[in-house]
């Protein structure tokens, strides 16, 4: 979504700084089928707001909203990248006690526990 947003973003771009009032493009009608399309007034643009619903905006407000939509996206991602890597430690640790468990309950010499900072067991 973020690649799609920064193309829209350099589409809305490119419209305002070249001044087009109509243009001729490629219009995707679905499964990779193409038609040409005619737009006689590319002043104002409907713009994807969420849920579903669109908005007419003019070019430029256009702009603004995507990239703050840019912004969102950014820091939505950000949030789940932190989000996986704690659920990534959880997964880390609850290995590292199980393989201890393991350990007790078959009589054999304590393991180390798992160092993420050296990919090696801990030395004590």
């Amino acid at each position: 979504q973020v690649d799609e947003a920064h193309r829209l973003a350099a589409n809305l771009e490119a419209l305002v700084s070249d001044g087009t009032t109509e243009l001729e493009t490629m219009m995707n009608l679905g499964c990779d089928f193409y038609a040409q399309a005619y737009v006689e007034d590319c002043t104002k643009v409907f713009v994807e707001a969420g849920l579903g619903f669109f908005v007419e905006m003019p070019l430029k407000e256009a702009t603004k909203f995507v990239y703050k939509r840019i912004q969102y996206l950014e820091s939505l991602a950000q949030h789940r990248e932190i989000k996986v890597a704690k659920q990534k430690a959880t997964v880390h640790m609850f290995l590292d006690a199980l393989g201890q468990l393991q350990a007790t309950k078959m009589g054999l010499p304590e393991v180390a526990p798992y160092d993420r900072q050296s990919e090696f067991p801990r030395q004590f």
